[in-house]
């Protein structure tokens, strides 16, 4: 499964270093929100889920654009995505 990933926020992409990569997820056609989150790595080593992300739910502070829908701080992560879809990153102020 490919993701495309847009760091809309100065926080995440000083995180990850990059502001818009293609992710290969796994060998399937489609994976959980969390499953995702857990495989975009960033320069310190850890995961955008280790970022924004506990439990399963979005941190306060962040918000997800998951193929244009909106999920606000506070909203499950554990929804299935489907193969090519694009995930923008933000931050709250």
């Amino acid at each position: 499964m490919r993701v495309i990933i847009n760091n809309s926020s100065d926080r995440s992409f000083k995180a990850a270093g990059w502001r818009s990569k293609a992710i290969t997820v796994n060998d399937k056609a489609e994976a959980t929100l969390i499953e995702t989150l857990k495989t975009i790595p960033l320069d310190n080593g850890g995961s955008l889920y280790d970022l924004i992300a506990s439990g399963t739910k979005l941190k306060r502070g962040w918000k997800l654009y998951v193929n244009g829908v909106s999920l606000p701080a506070g909203s499950s992560l554990v929804q299935i995505i489907k193969d090519s879809i694009q995930i923008h990153i933000q931050d709250k102020p």
